[in-house]
């Protein structure tokens, strides 16, 4: 259960990217926001505390990656079914 926080604190990283106005903006919230979500829940789930902290942000880190990635991607998919021609 504790690899779903990541993958969650991402998918709401990847909304706040997607709805930048700008996109340079985007990238830079994408990848800073992914980063924090993934540090965040490995603070919440106690594995900052540990000596092997920065294991456990870079997993957590990729796990807000893959959050991030479905939760756009989703998105996209969904948008294009809804309005296939714009």
């Amino acid at each position: 259960m504790h690899e779903l926080l990541p993958i969650v604190l991402g998918a709401i990283a990847g909304g706040i990217a997607i709805f930048a106005p700008l996109p340079k903006p985007r990238a830079l919230w994408f990848m800073s926001g992914t980063i924090i979500a993934g540090a965040l829940a490995s603070w919440i789930n106690g594995g900052a505390a540990s000596a092997l902290w920065p294991l456990f942000v870079s997993c957590d880190a990729l796990l807000a990656w893959l959050g991030a990635i479905g939760y756009v991607a989703a998105i996209r998919f969904f948008h294009s079914l809804a309005w296939p021609h714009g």
